[in-house]
């Protein structure tokens, strides 16, 4: 049985939610590249974008 809209739309809005969440651990984990005051700020902006984005495509954003 093929995959209905509904389906693949649900899967795409998880797969970028779940993006969202890999970006920010991405930065918070990553000790070598940036100091704590330029991962901070770059989190802000992954809150920012991730919750904008997150509102457009029906999901809710959970920042830590």
């Amino acid at each position: 049985m093929a995959m209905s809209k509904t389906q693949a739309k649900e899967i795409a809005r998880d797969t970028l939610s779940e993006s969202i969440g890999i970006a920010y651990y991405k930065i918070a984990d990553n000790d070598t590249d940036y100091s704590e005051e330029e991962k901070e700020l770059i989190i802000k902006y992954i809150n920012q974008l991730g919750k904008r984005a997150c509102k457009t495509i029906d999901k809710e954003y959970v920042s830590y």
